[in-house]
């Protein structure tokens, strides 16, 4: 097939289970409509088994109103354990990217977060000759780890001919440093949440628009944020509605490895620390008063700095590591859109504008607080199978377990001041009858 002319190959790997699937048939009809005049949009879209895998070219021709003219084909080989593998992610980045090898690419990966593409329905797709499902023993892939999302993009071909320019994760809170910091050698900026995405998914019919008139990678990393906060700004943040707020930064990877040494520093700083009894009680207000995500796993790197920088700590040590921090993290956020539309019943039911503590760059640093938005979300969920708050501690420890294998992270000793610093705090506050372990943390951890 002979495609027109293109200045932007938008790459969309979509892992969508049974409550994502219209959403992903939506967000497909926006690309449809948005592309040609100079970009062209590839897309592989995966419902764990509600249709076959199929890819689409969209290009400006035929029905834009509809999927059904668009002519989709199966993917193959058909993806044996679905878009969490990633060698199913590098096929479709080398099948996407070789129409156009000297566009700009964006990839962006669509589908549940922070456990990257999580697919709940995940099940062998291989078959015995008598059309049976065969089950090797092996352990079903249930999500894509940051590693393996490393790989995958590593084992491409489009990045030994250049970096691909944006990726974006059109999934919940993956703005993280974990993932941040391992992907600069593949990508040059990363757009992401902090907070949840909505389920209607990135505004892809305006992004595009967008997109076609801009040449440059940074510039167009710095407008999705913006489109993406017009696009959902009149959405009301309250605990009836399950939305905290809505977030998304651009960053710049090639900036990420002068993070590592003001993290090592706040790190050690932290864990330093750990053993002094004022000390331990003055961090342990500072996570509690910071920004969190994802049911207080993560927290807002600048906020938590800010908050230490503020507390009773007397370490020049910790104070020079948090300004170092925040520095860093500006350099590395180029864009950051964050706010959050309350209704205001104080004044009749109107609405107000806040900012939201997010700074753009979250990190690991699990401590939950409980609020009337999360018992929302956890009563909704009541039934999945794999519901966040649900073996809580398991999440936990896989969480843990992926982040520890990552090579340029563990340079910052994070994880080191997570096993030995953050637990041993937690774990003696819990001793003296101020805290329940499970509730916020994992006493099995600690």
């Amino acid at each position: 097939m002979a495609y027109p002319s293109a200045n932007w190959t938008i790459m969309v790997y979509i892992s969508a289970d049974g409550v994502l699937a219209n959403f992903a048939v939506e967000s497909l009809k926006q690309l449809k409509r948005a592309a040609g005049n100079g970009v062209v949009v590839a897309a592989q879209v995966d419902t764990n088994g509600t249709i076959q895998a199929e890819r689409y070219v969209f290009d400006k021709s035929g029905d834009l109103t509809s999927l059904a003219h668009s002519k989709p084909r199966p993917v193959y080989p058909p993806p044996r354990l679905g878009t969490p593998d990633p060698k199913n992610l590098t096929n479709f980045i080398d099948w996407a990217s070789k129409m156009y090898p000297d566009n700009r690419h964006a990839l962006f990966l669509w589908g549940h977060g922070p456990e990257l593409l999580f697919d709940e329905d995940a099940t062998p797709k291989a078959e015995g000759a008598d059309g049976k499902r065969k089950n090797s023993g092996k352990p079903i892939r249930k999500y894509l780890t940051p590693s393996e999302l490393k790989r995958a993009l590593s084992e491409t071909r489009l990045v030994k001919h250049k970096k691909i320019d944006i990726i974006g994760m059109d999934a919940c809170s993956m703005s993280m440093a974990e993932i941040a910091s391992e992907l600069g050698e593949y990508v040059e900026f990363m757009v992401a949440s902090q907070e949840d995405v909505p389920d209607t998914s990135f505004p892809y019919g305006e992004i595009l628009s967008r997109l076609r008139d801009i040449t440059s990678a940074e510039d167009a990393s710095k407008i999705i944020p913006a489109v993406y906060l017009e696009a959902f700004r009149d959405y009301i943040a309250s605990p009836s509605t399950g939305v905290r707020g809505i977030t998304l930064s651009a960053l710049n990877l090639a900036e990420m490895g002068c993070v590592t040494e003001p993290l090592r520093k706040l790190a050690d700083a932290l864990l330093e620390l750990s053993s002094d009894p004022v000390a331990r009680s003055e961090i342990l207000k500072a996570r509690k008063a910071a920004q969190g995500f994802v049911f207080g796993l993560f927290v807002d790197i600048v906020d938590l700095c800010q908050k230490l920088e503020a507390s009773k700590i007397d370490s020049v040590n910790l104070r020079s590591a948090c300004a170092e921090m925040r520095e860093a993290i500006a350099g590395v956020v180029i864009a950051n859109q964050a706010h959050k539309n309350q209704a205001n019943k104080e004044v009749g039911g109107g609405r107000k504008i806040e900012a939201i503590d997010a700074a753009g760059l979250s990190i690991y640093l699990p401590y939950r607080v409980p609020d009337l938005t999360e018992e929302l979300q956890e009563l909704r969920a009541k039934g999945s199978r794999e519901h966040p708050t649900k073996e809580r501690s398991l999440r936990i420890q896989q969480l843990e377990q992926d982040f520890d294998v990552l090579q340029r992270f563990r340079k910052t000793g994070w994880n080191k001041f997570i096993q030995q610093g953050w637990s041993s705090i937690l774990a003696k506050e819990a001793r003296d009858g101020r805290l329940d372990l499970d509730e916020v943390y994992s006493a099995q951890q600690c």
